[in-house]
């Protein structure tokens, strides 16, 4: 083992090593060519017990100082981690990278104490990748661990992501489990700041979304995002204790000027809410372009199946299936099926047309 004491940072190339600790002491290493990297390289430890959330900073720092590249293995077990900062740092979050490969095997990275992210200032985080381009995540699973959570005002706690891509361009996620988060188990926008750089060129492959106790899925801001067998659930299962009618599976939902959402495809994916709609369009919808649905089911009997706002005219709907009621102003339902059985939600109403209801329905059965 290579000892580092407080105050004190080393660098040296990126060392030729099994997955096995290799650095220990409280002092920092910093990475000065890219290569293979083990996360238990810094002491992280995949067993369920250990808290390796100073082990994973350590990684974080390692990597984001210099090189800002390599390839990254997690071990197969369960890592225990999570942060206490609202605000992104060298030392929680992969900052400015190009060109990183993330790998699991069998790997799942949990929150550790759920019930310390109570508070308006804490942020529960799995992976946060902050202006980042060409990364690549694939085979890890993320676990909230909120289920038991009971937030007293949700709107005012800190963030609690399971992963988190703000201004980054050219991503994969593939193969990809994510639950049980404070507040989404997915969050897409822009920079930090929200106003400077774009999240661009995403491509999601079969990730599962479950349980988070605001939206499974926020799409705030992005150009370019294909995705393809995304299966989520349970949006906004928190609030159902505390009679809020928010969260949902699939928000879309640009939050100000300069967050936009254009030419997002998703395809073969389903969504289903139990209190929330399982599609919901909302925020600055003058921001939204070009969005489409293709052999995609939205189901929720106790609320909206989709529900987009008035005025956004840039969502269309190709063979899907609609298993609630659909509010909606969007553009196009071509070849789809929408019904209502047993809604406990509003009237039971199949589709109720908003806005100056100018909307096309082709070969659709409701």
């Amino acid at each position: 083992l290579l000892s580092v004491d407080t105050g004190i940072t080393v660098t040296l190339p990126c060392p030729i090593a099994g997955n096995y600790q290799i650095f220990t002491g409280s002092g920092n290493v910093v990475l000065s060519t890219s290569g293979t990297i083990y996360a238990d390289w810094f002491g992280c430890l995949a067993d369920n017990s250990t808290d390796s959330t100073t082990a994973f900073a350590r990684l974080f720092y390692a990597i984001n100082t210099t090189i800002r590249s390599g390839r990254i293995f997690f071990s197969s077990g369960t890592y225990l981690t999570g942060f206490n900062t609202a605000a992104l740092s060298t030392s929680n979050c992969f900052q400015l990278c190009v060109g990183l490969v993330i790998l699991g095997q069998g790997t799942v990275i949990k929150v550790r104490d759920s019930a310390n992210f109570v508070s308006a200032n804490y942020s529960a985080y799995g992976l946060i990748f902050d202006r980042c381009s060409r990364i690549k995540i694939e085979g890890l699973r993320l676990d909230g661990n909120a289920t038991n959570l009971v937030y007293d005002n949700p709107t005012g706690q800190g963030a609690a992501l399971g992963i988190g891509l703000y201004g980054c361009q050219e991503v994969t996620i593939d193969a990809v489990e994510i639950t049980a988060f404070g507040t989404d188990c997915l969050y897409i926008s822009a920079d930090p700041t929200g106003a400077t750089t774009h999240s661009e060129n995403v491509t999601l492959r079969a990730l599962r979304l479950t349980n988070a106790r605001r939206h499974c899925f926020t799409l705030a801001d992005c150009e370019n995002l294909d995705a393809h067998g995304i299966k989520a659930s349970g949006g906004g299962t928190i609030y159902q204790r505390q009679a809020f009618n928010f969260g949902d599976c699939l928000d879309i939902e640009p939050n100000n000027a300069f967050t936009a959402v254009r030419n997002a495809n998703f395809t073969a994916s389903s969504f289903g809410s139990a209190y929330s709609p399982s599609l919901a369009s909302t925020g600055n919808q003058a921001m939204v372009w070009q969005v489409s649905f293709h052999t995609c089911e939205f189901t929720n009997v106790s609320n909206r199946a989709v529900q987009t706002e008035s005025g956004n005219r840039q969502i269309r709907f190709y063979n899907c299936r609609m298993n609630g009621e659909v509010y909606s102003d969007a553009e196009l339902f071509d070849s789809c099926t929408i019904r209502v059985t047993d809604l406990v939600y509003q009237s039971a109403r199949a589709l109720t047309l908003i806005g100056d209801s100018r909307q096309l329905f082709d070969r659709c059965w409701i």
